[in-house]
């Protein structure tokens, strides 16, 4: 099975009033893992003027079997 990379972006909306960014990353064994921390992250930005996008994309990584 192939590791999924999610890759998040969070940037300062346009409506706010300072200037912030940042990139983080994180390996799931799943697609749909990888989508639910993606969307998980966007709900924190409810209410503020912060926004976070997020792509998941497969490594190529097979996931050893333990």
């Amino acid at each position: 099975m192939t590791t999924w990379l999610l890759i998040i972006f969070a940037h300062a909306g346009a409506l706010s009033n300072s200037d912030s960014n940042s990139m983080t990353t994180a390996v799931f064994a799943s697609e749909v893992a990888c989508a639910s921390a993606g969307e998980a992250a966007k709900k924190m930005t409810d209410g503020t003027t912060k926004v976070i996008k997020y792509r998941c994309v497969p490594t190529g990584i097979k996931e050893k079997n333990t």
